[in-house]
């Protein structure tokens, strides 16, 4: 009778294979899931409530989500209260992929070390090709969006505003100098000199514009928040009005807080972006890269453009002249 029984149990186990293995092997098999088929498995999305300004990308996601994963069980998750134990619960009935958005989502996520796909939006580059690096050794499949637009693009809208511009400044801290030999080489290729000063912990970005810059420089914005938090961004705003320094953005926010221009995607663009390649991981697709978003738009701080006594400046015209840019650029590569 014992053995009847160890046998009935082996045979149930052997049957009633979980879904993760399922999923494991199907991934081995490079084969993709059919997530039409009901299945009991959830797809957790995890989020922080801090993200208030983000309502708009938060509903657009949800709708969107909604179409492309149709039938599944998606769950928006707020983390900001949550313990690892409870967002490893949450995690439990995840067989396939996982989403957090913003950095502290992202990372909650993450540090539960399941064995399933993890997208990650709104968080920055360094962040989370930081993340991708340390996971990935870990065995755990990280890739996403990043939340900032690329120097590259950053430069072109510069030219854009100056088709004769010779030169642009930026700033750099010790966590992010290593990207200045990259950055570097972009404004060679367009015949475009980069001025940079890297500063120390505690150093005033401020401080150092005269050393960089001149009047009708431009000075790139980057994302990087201990350098240029809202406080700090807002002293380099002013120090700039006063030397006439154009400054550029790589967010949305940018632009509200006072420079001259800043390119962006907009939440909708980016909901539909998220929401595509989210539903190629779920189906267990090749596993991509993180990267930068493929849409992006211009915004003008008309108060700042009316300083700087920059008149009729027309963004889409703007956005017209970056993508032909971009094509230039993707054409040299080919």
């Amino acid at each position: 009778m014992f053995r009847y029984l160890i046998f009935a149990f082996s045979v149930v186990l052997i049957v009633n294979k979980p879904l993760y293995v399922q999923a494991y092997q199907q991934e081995k098999n490079n084969t993709p899931i059919n997530l039409s088929k009901p299945a009991s498995y959830s797809i957790p999305v995890f989020y922080e409530n801090t993200l208030a300004d983000k309502a708009i990308f938060l509903q657009a996601l949800r709708l969107q989500l909604e179409q492309k994963l149709a039938g599944r069980n998606i769950n928006f998750i707020d983390v900001s209260q949550m313990s690892k134990r409870e967002i490893e619960a949450q995690l439990e009935s995840a067989h396939y992929c996982a989403m957090g958005i913003g950095e502290v989502a992202t990372k909650k996520m993450l540090s539960v070390r399941k064995p399933i796909n993890h997208f990650s939006v709104l968080v920055s580059r360094n962040i989370l090709d930081q993340l991708n690096r340390v996971y990935s050794r870990l065995g755990i499949q990280l890739t996403g969006i990043y939340q900032e637009q690329p120097f590259s693009r950053q430069l072109f809208l510069s030219k854009a505003l100056n088709p004769n511009i010779k030169s642009v400044a930026i700033l750099l801290d010790q966590s992010d100098k290593y990207r200045l030999p990259e950055y570097i080489d972009i404004a060679q290729k367009y015949d475009i000199k980069l001025n940079f000063q890297i500063l120390r912990p505690n150093d005033p970005p401020e401080k150092y514009l005269t050393k960089i810059t001149q009047t009708g420089s431009y000075l790139l914005i980057t994302n990087n928040q201990q350098l240029f938090m809202k406080s700090k961004l807002a002293a380099l705003v002013l120090s700039a009005y006063y030397r006439q320094i154009n400054l550029i953005g790589s967010r949305f926010e940018d632009a509200k807080i006072g420079t001259l221009a800043s390119i962006y995607t907009a939440p909708t663009s980016l909901s539909i972006e998220t929401s595509s390649e989210f539903k190629k991981l779920c189906e267990n697709q090749q596993l991509m890269p993180p990267r930068y978003a493929k849409s992006f738009s211009v915004i003008i701080n008309k108060q700042i453009a009316g300083n700087m006594k920059l008149h009729d400046i027309n963004t889409n015209e703007l956005s017209k002249q970056i993508n032909q840019m971009e094509a230039e650029q993707r054409h040299q590569h080919e």
